[in-house]
């Protein structure tokens, strides 16, 4: 998760710097976690004062966690076939999910680091 939490950092300080040197794809795992975090708070504050559209919405955003488990685990079910490890083809979508939360967060703070320019 090393190269995730590097290159994440470095995109949010590209971000901040040179903006347009960046493509779509570099702000992807952000967005991943801004909703995420945004829904899991939502989520939580619409069950604690009963507010059904705010829970509704955080709930929505949170589906994305099992939507992403489910599309990983069904490519890495092709690779099954090939490589046998069925405890490899298992794991593969939880570190896949993993490595875009760290990537996105990464990247956010990236965006607010002091760096030096130079450097």
């Amino acid at each position: 998760m090393m190269y995730a939490g590097q290159n994440g950092s470095w995109c949010g300080v590209s971000a901040r710097l040179e903006p347009h040197s960046l493509s779509l794809r570099h702000y992807v795992p952000l967005i991943f976690a801004l909703t995420l975090s945004v829904g899991s708070i939502l989520a939580v504050v619409g069950s604690a004062f009963s507010l059904p559209l705010i829970l509704t919405l955080g709930l929505i955003a949170l589906a994305m966690i099992p939507l992403h488990l489910l599309v990983g685990l069904a490519t890495s079910l092709k690779s099954l076939r090939k490589d046998g490890s069925l405890l490899l083809t298992l794991s593969v979508p939880i570190i896949i999910l993993v490595f875009h939360l760290w990537y996105g967060l990464a990247f956010l703070i990236g965006l607010f680091q002091a760096t030096d320019r130079n450097a």
